[in-house]
């Protein structure tokens, strides 16, 4: 495991193998978990020396790399779709919030972490959007709604702090 971790940490930080690397059985091919900024260079192949001084170079496989954009190099560079998906912490504070996070974090997902993420973030925005329809879609008009109520209040303050019409 030594040489495999030092093999990665040509590439960046190695972090750890799977199991089957790990007990060296079913191995076609090692794997090695190894963290790379986003912004980094991910090798097609690594070279380097063996116990003989031989010089090695050999193929790297990447699971997944980002999609870095051609033009400005940055990772996402993505175009804006038209169904863009914002989240708004208003909605954490909804007391529907915990009940539509434990429905859809039920659902099973597979693949890799990426993968299982993507499958939640998916299922969320549905629901969150039916969230927003129902209780925030007029935000403007509540927000325009409570400014007027609190000017109408601050005069009755003003005058009785115990003013019933307050109520």
């Amino acid at each position: 495991m030594q040489s495999l971790s030092k093999l990665g940490s040509i590439l960046s930080i190695p972090l750890k193998t799977d199991k089957y690397t790990k007990e060296k059985s079913m191995l076609k091919y090692a794997r090695l978990l190894v963290e790379i900024p986003l912004e980094g260079n991910f090798s097609n192949f690594i070279v380097f020396s063996n116990k003989k001084d031989v010089i090695i170079r050999q193929k790297v496989v990447y699971e997944w790399k980002p999609i870095k954009c051609t033009h400005c190099k940055i990772v996402p560079c993505l175009p804006k779709s038209k169904s863009t998906f914002i989240f708004y912490d208003m909605w954490a504070k909804d007391v529907e919030f915990n009940g539509i996070m434990k429905r859809r974090m039920s659902l099973s997902q597979r693949g890799s972490q990426m993968k299982q993420l993507q499958q939640v973030l998916g299922k969320l925005m549905y629901p969150l959007q039916q969230l927003n329809k129902r209780k925030y879609a007029d935000i403007y008009a509540q927000q325009t709604k409570a400014k007027a109520n609190l000017i109408r209040i601050q005069p009755l303050l003003y005058e009785g702090p115990h003013n019933i019409e307050l109520n």
